[in-house]
């Protein structure tokens, strides 16, 4: 019997150290982005050169925290203007499990008075895979990093590719690594990202994602918001909720919208924090907000629709 386990434990050890040589000939090699359950995304998108910038600040007034409608809907430079202190940690698909994990290795750092969540149908029906995989190839290494990862559901794309990261930063540190220019949007210092581009109307409203369908909620990232929310409060930091603006055209798309909203407004109240659907009529219309004239795509305002819901916010919301 013991000489069976000893064979097994050998089995096992050759196996894992097998999985790992493959992954270091992938991780160095040009078959990395030939691999579907590996990826590296250093550099891809703006977290790489967002979380070097995010060295040079300290003890904010305002913590901007979700998915890419908040770095894309809340412009730190105009709430600078109105002597209000911000970062604005928003990263493309990031997902309440993301949101918890990436908070808890900044918010000693960023000491935030206010903590501004931008929540959606979109984030609370994604995995978060793509976000951990965003977040961890762009990041220094942490173990609320590596946490996030393993806690990810149907994560074997994700632990794949942390290991694969970790594995090339031994020839290629992640303080090397160079942000390439991304066609059509600029970087701000601070963490918004401003679309430079032109899109028509008609570019707007064809997209196929328009199209009737019906959101489904995941658990886990339901589970994880109030997960978040209590770590945020545990911190005596305010917390507001937000679903910024989309396209009319847009919302109109999702059947169950309402459905959706009432139970994110439903954790608010039993949380006791602040939510507020931009997309309600009470506040869009007041906003006067058009979508050929404040997007720049179905879902995600240009510079002069973030304008207008940044001031509006100031006024409305924070004073």
């Amino acid at each position: 019997m013991k000489l069976f386990f000893k064979n097994i434990f050998k089995l096992f050890t050759i196996l894992i150290i097998t999985y790992l040589i493959f992954l270091m000939i992938f991780s160095f090699g040009w078959l990395n982005s030939k691999v579907t359950n590996v990826k590296n995304l250093t550099g891809k998108g703006f977290c790489l050169v967002k979380f070097r910038d995010i060295e040079k600040y300290n003890n904010v007034d305002i913590l901007f925290l979700g998915p890419s409608h908040t770095y894309r809907g809340f412009d730190t430079r105009i709430f600078s203007e109105n002597n209000i202190t911000s970062f604005n940690i928003g990263s493309s698909n990031q997902s309440p499990i993301n949101s918890y994990y990436l908070l808890k290795d900044y918010i000693n750092k960023l000491h935030p008075d206010t903590i501004i969540y931008e929540i959606s149908s979109e984030t609370l029906e994604i995995d978060g895979n793509e976000s951990s995989i965003d977040l961890i190839s762009n990041l220094p290494f942490s173990w609320e990093l590596v946490k996030m990862g393993l806690n990810t559901k149907n994560n074997l794309i994700t632990v794949n590719s942390m290991i694969s990261v970790f594995l090339n930063r031994i020839l290629h540190p992640l303080k090397n690594e160079i942000h390439p220019t991304i066609k059509d949007n600029k970087y701000i210092s601070g963490g918004y990202v401003e679309f430079t581009g032109q899109t028509t109307y008609y570019e707007i409203i064809s997209n196929p994602l328009i199209k009737p369908h019906k959101s489904i909620i995941d658990n886990q990232q339901l589970k994880y918001l109030k997960i978040l929310i209590d770590f945020i409060k545990s911190k005596n930091i305010k917390l507001i909720m937000v679903s910024t603006p989309i396209t009319p055209e847009y919302k109109q798309s999702i059947t169950n919208y309402d459905e959706i909203k009432n139970v994110i407004k439903n954790i608010a109240i039993e949380k006791n924090i602040k939510y507020i659907d931009f997309n309600d009529s009470e506040y869009f219309n007041k906003m006067e907000l058009k979508t050929e004239r404040h997007f720049f795509d179905y879902t995600h305002l240009n510079k002069e629709g973030c304008k207008i819901l940044d001031s509006f916010f100031i006024k409305n919301v924070l004073k």
